[in-house]
């Protein structure tokens, strides 16, 4: 009678179980089939060089980045008058220390920095010719990390009846515009959080055709009551057709049916 009832248990388990799964199975599917959350980026003033004749350059590199991010980026921008009036309220200047950037993040609900720097910035006012090299990092102001880098250049030449800062806005515009291609040269796809493994990894479900490769950086949101709040960000390490594990960058306790997109390749 005991061996009876033992099976009968197991069974009563096994079909527990099973359930188990099949709900999270669908939990996980309902996840993929809801448009994912577009993550918000803030473009910071970018630092100029030490001697510039422009001593604005730095603002207009930075707006020529958002013009470029706003036609092609796949994330929502936050105001750059708005953050401007943000930054010297609390009397933040390029170059911006981590702590300014999850700071200023933080009050701007966004998860994604754009910052750099003008690396070179040369007039030639004989020829009418500018030069422009830019370098831009993207960090994510969770754990205040940079999870990419790019690099813009561009030259320009002024035409006839311009002034010479038509052309440096052209440079500016291109060198932007190059940088951003680069910064973005991703697909935004997503992946739903499974487990997070007793090593610390997490699993996620990616997408059924295009695979999310090694080396790209998602940034994981939970689901709220009035949206989703960006919670963490994690690297690709290995991935096996749909299936795909990461480490943290930022973030801990991920659970089951977190949504993860791609902001970095």
């Amino acid at each position: 009678m005991s061996v009876l009832r033992s099976g009968c248990d197991l069974r009563v388990r096994y079909a527990l179980l099973t359930l188990a799964l099949l709900a999270a199975a669908g939990a996980v599917s309902a996840q993929e089939r809801t448009p994912p959350p577009t993550p918000r980026a803030a473009v910071f003033a970018f630092m100029e060089p030490q001697e510039t004749p422009d001593r604005l350059i730095g603002r207009r590199a930075s707006d020529a980045v958002w013009t470029a991010l706003e036609a092609q980026s796949p994330w929502e921008l936050v105001d750059p008058g708005w953050l401007l009036r943000l930054c010297e309220s609390e009397e933040a200047r390029p170059p911006f220390a981590v702590g300014y950037l999850q700071m200023l993040g933080h009050r701007a609900d966004a998860p994604l920095a754009v910052t750099g720097s003008v690396e070179s910035f040369t007039v030639n006012r004989d020829r009418g010719v500018a030069q422009v090299t830019l370098s831009v990092e993207l960090v994510e102001t969770l754990g205040g990390t940079r999870i990419a880098r790019s690099r813009g250049v561009a030259s320009a030449r002024r035409e006839s009846g311009e002034v010479l800062g038509q052309a440096v806005d052209r440079a500016l515009m291109e060198a932007g515009a190059d940088a951003v291609r680069d910064l973005t040269s991703f697909d935004p796809l997503s992946a739903v959080v499974v487990a997070t493994l007793p090593d610390g990894r997490v699993m996620m479900d990616g997408p059924r055709e295009d695979r999310i490769r090694p080396g790209s950086k998602l940034l994981i949101y939970r689901r709220t009551r009035t949206g989703a709040e960006a919670i963490g960000t994690v690297d690709v390490k290995t991935s096996r057709l749909t299936a795909l594990h990461a480490e943290p960058i930022a973030g801990e306790d991920f659970r089951q049916g977190d949504r993860g997109v791609v902001v970095a390749r």
